[in-house]
């Protein structure tokens, strides 16, 4: 299951050959860099996903409807702490209603420049970024536990449904 925010590399996706990053060097992502997907479905809140490069063994390029936050000031933000800022309703909520299209939402890397984020001192960022990426994690796991939960109620719900109507006890 797809989640918002998350890299799902299960859905196919296509790797161009390793000579692309080459001939275009300077669209190559690096494993860590912070991209954002600015295009989805006016009214659906699927664009404005943020996720950080991981390392897959192959070469990553970015493409035309995908932001790469790569003017980051590290004397300033950590690129945690703002990868949590990015995915933070409160930011979205401000991100959104600046898309524009019809059928098509269109995020602009232009307008993503001007929109403000909140930041706290340098030295607090690193230990707030850490622990939302613990609570994160966490609540992952407790989804993968409550989905594999549900299935194997729903699995036994059958199960006596079948065995109620066989008259087996």
């Amino acid at each position: 299951m797809a989640c918002p925010n998350q890299l799902d590399l299960d859905r196919k996706p296509v790797f161009y050959p390793d000579s692309f990053g080459t001939e275009h060097s300077r669209y190559v992502l690096e494993e860590g860099d912070i991209v954002m997907s600015l295009t989805g479905t006016t009214g659906k809140e699927d664009d404005g996903f943020a996720v950080r490069i991981p390392d897959c063994g192959h070469t990553w390029l970015l493409t035309q409807r995908i932001m790469r936050f790569d003017a980051i000031r590290r004397d300033l933000i950590d690129d945690g702490y703002l990868l949590h800022d990015l995915r933070a309703r409160c930011f979205l909520d401000i991100l959104y209603p600046t898309a524009n299209g019809t059928r098509q939402a269109n995020l602009s890397s232009v307008t993503m420049k001007l929109l403000p984020v909140p930041l706290r001192s340098p030295t607090a960022q690193k230990p707030i970024a850490t622990k939302l990426g613990d609570l994160r994690e966490e609540t992952q796991r407790l989804a993968r536990l409550y989905e594999r939960t549900h299935a194997a109620l729903e699995a036994l719900q059958r199960s006596l449904r079948h065995q109620a109507f066989a008259g087996q006890p």
